[in-house]
């Protein structure tokens, strides 16, 4: 076959200009591979010249300490039942008033409800009828004294005036106690101050938990109107098993891991003398250090450290004010360099176990390089300004 001189030119040139396409493609693209990798990168966190002045930020080497020896242990957080209590109706009636709600902060002896008892009225009658007749049974028991003693009178008329007054006496005694049931001082009774309704109070400070009442109920003696828990009293449980029994006794500190990340103290008051049932551990009751949490409830599960020793070998230890507590762990803050007007800093998650005197043995998920340099004070601020500078890159 033969080609002429225009067709073979054509075809160089088409050959020509397709290879021309491919390279200037390759270039293009990897331009275009190189852009993510660009985007990724980031500034670390800086703070700058003056906030770490105003701050007090300050940094130092971490320290060596020995950690304590800690033994792992769970429980539950608990209200003991002396410090629970159900407040129940002491007579019967209507209840007209619920003065309480659930969850409601109470303070000890403010009123929760308040119950109507027609009935009472017959008491507080009884009562004051009886003190009155009572002055006039003094009057004739001193007279048939006087009678008796001049041999005016029968004995046996002093006898009968002896008798009514002491009578008359027990019955008010009597009465007065009855009224005192219903928290009515019968001392201070008079016709104008007769009621017909009876209180219940709170009978010590703390939070309603239950309401089994409404307005409008009637209730019978013994009827359950609320329940109120002392959450000051709110302490751990911690299960012990009998091998480790040899190490936990009472005046150590337990570590609670609470929800969120942060840590409480807490300290053994008591140990059970026997086994729990259905554990199959002893319990050791430890007082918690400090204001519960608002978090903390009665019945919340709990894992925890013993201290009770300390290990030989010495670690890296920062104060506590060092390490921040976050919701997905602990961290701290290494000073990188001071650019002048800026310095930057590099955040690292830590584990941390106790140590003397308020510092923290850390372990960060990377060994820490000679000579580092950690943020010991204003490591909050650092980390006020690590999160706002995430919420600037989202």
């Amino acid at each position: 076959m033969k080609y002429s001189f225009f067709s073979i030119t054509a075809l160089l040139f088409a050959i020509s200009f397709l290879s021309g396409c491919g390279n200037t493609s390759a270039p293009a693209e990897a331009a275009q591979a190189a852009e993510p990798s660009a985007q990724k990168e980031h500034p670390g966190l800086h703070l700058s010249a003056e906030q770490v002045r105003t701050a007090g930020i300050r940094w130092s080497a971490p320290q060596l300490r020995t950690a304590a020896q800690a033994l792992a242990v769970s429980g539950e957080l608990r209200v003991h039942n002396e410090s629970i209590a159900t407040v129940s109706a002491f007579s019967d009636g209507i209840v007209t008033s619920l003065r309480t709600g659930l969850n409601k902060t109470v303070a000890k002896g403010e009123i929760l409800a308040v119950i109507r008892k027609p009935d009472l009225v017959d008491i507080q009658q009884d009562y004051l009828e009886t003190r009155d007749r009572l002055v006039f049974l003094n009057t004739e028991y001193e007279r048939y004294k006087s009678l008796r003693d001049d041999n005016a009178t029968a004995l046996k008329n002093f006898q009968k005036a002896e008798a009514d007054r002491r009578e008359a006496q027990t019955r008010l005694q009597l009465l007065a106690a009855k009224l005192a049931l219903y928290h009515i001082d019968a001392a201070n009774l008079t016709p104008d101050k007769v009621r017909t309704e009876i209180t219940l109070t709170a009978p010590f400070a703390g939070t309603v938990t239950r309401t089994f009442v409404t307005p409008g109920s009637a209730v019978q003696m013994g009827s359950p109107v609320c329940e109120v828990l002392d959450v000051s009293q709110l302490h751990a449980d911690i299960f012990v098993f009998e091998k480790d029994l040899s190490l936990v006794r009472k005046g150590q500190t337990v570590l609670l891991d609470l929800p969120g990340g942060s840590v409480q103290s807490a300290e053994i008051f008591s140990i059970d003398p026997s086994l729990d049932p259905e554990r199959k551990a002893v319990r050791a009751h430890a007082r918690l250090k400090g204001a519960a949490s608002a978090t903390l409830v009665n019945g919340a599960y709990v894992q925890g450290r013993i201290l009770y020793g300390e290990q030989s070998v010495a670690q890296p230890a920062l104060p506590a004010d060092a390490v921040v507590q976050e919701e997905d762990g602990a961290y701290i803050f290494l000073f990188e360099k001071d650019g002048g007007d800026k310095v930057f800093f590099k955040k690292i998650r830590v584990k941390t176990l106790p140590a003397k005197d308020g510092y923290l043995i850390v372990q960060p998920e990377q060994a820490l390089a000679e000579g580092v340099q950690v943020v010991t004070q204003g490591a909050y601020y650092v980390a006020a300004q690590s999160r706002v500078e995430e919420f600037a890159e989202e």
